[in-house]
């Protein structure tokens, strides 16, 4: 019997940021963001979500176009 795995997107996040801090992690049109300063982004945004009530298991909905901005989001929530 094989044992659920838990695969966590942010735990990843927090692991490159810790260890490659300077790559980057999204290039989108002309802009580059590396994990410093994205996962600052994604904190301060987790942040302003919990300030504004959202639990965990809350569910979060985005409406908006492809961008990093949706990364942050998804991230954050």
């Amino acid at each position: 019997m094989s044992h659920p795995v838990n695969i966590n997107p942010v735990r990843g996040l927090l692991y490159q940021a810790r260890y490659g801090p300077e790559h980057p992690t999204v290039i989108y049109e002309d802009e580059t963001v590396d994990y410093a300063h994205f996962t600052e982004s994604v904190r301060r945004l987790a942040g302003a979500f919990a300030r504004s009530g959202v639990g965990t298991g809350d569910r979060v909905a985005s409406l908006g176009l492809n961008s990093e901005v949706f990364l942050r989001t998804m991230f954050a929530a």
